[in-house]
């Protein structure tokens, strides 16, 4: 897995939205300076569909980043009831908050397939960040994003009727398309 981590982060970060900057400041940061064969700052985790990588309420482990699958952020009720939070592909830096205030993951991130990530303890995001400006201001912008899409989250959960958030629903999924399958 190691041979192709850089690779993977450099191409597919190119196509994210909200987390280009981290994932590519991870790219300029860790891995072209080691090469992706000597990526001594973490290691490459496999994760099968269906297992859990953390879950709400666990210490923080570290930092993690998609290199390849889908995994799903999630919080899930006593009944069962899943209210998925976002679904992250390669490139994702994934349950970064508690890096920063200590307290437990919020919600739980499962593996929609088959998947690989870089795990990075704490204690080696820490000294990243601080000895890489550039990777810092990616953080706080990663993080940013994240907090305008749970406002965004509530507005949708809270001010919009089933109508509204329906449509929304359909015209995000249809994206550029003309029809939804």
């Amino acid at each position: 897995h190691r041979a192709v981590a850089g690779d993977v982060i450099a191409r597919d970060s190119r196509r994210l939205g909200r987390q280009d900057r981290l994932a590519e400041s991870i790219e300029l940061v860790v891995v072209q300076p080691l090469g992706p064969r000597k990526l001594g700052v973490g290691r490459i985790v496999d994760v099968a569909k269906g297992e859990d990588l953390v879950a709400e309420g666990d210490p923080c482990r570290g930092m993690f980043l998609m290199i390849q699958g889908q995994m799903k952020i999630y919080r899930a009720a006593p009944s069962g009831r899943e209210q998925i939070i976002a679904i992250e592909g390669p490139g994702a830096t994934i349950a970064e908050l508690p890096l920063f205030d200590g307290a437990p993951y919020p919600a739980s991130c499962a593996a929609l397939e088959d998947s690989i990530v870089l795990t990075m303890p704490a204690s080696t995001f820490h000294r990243l960040v601080e000895a890489n400006p550039l990777l810092a201001r990616a953080v706080i912008s990663s993080l940013a994003g994240r907090l305008r899409h749970m406002v965004s989250l509530v507005e949708e959960i809270s001010l919009k009727d089933v109508r509204e958030r329906l449509a929304r629903l359909l015209l995000d999924l249809a994206g550029d398309r003309d029809e939804v399958e």
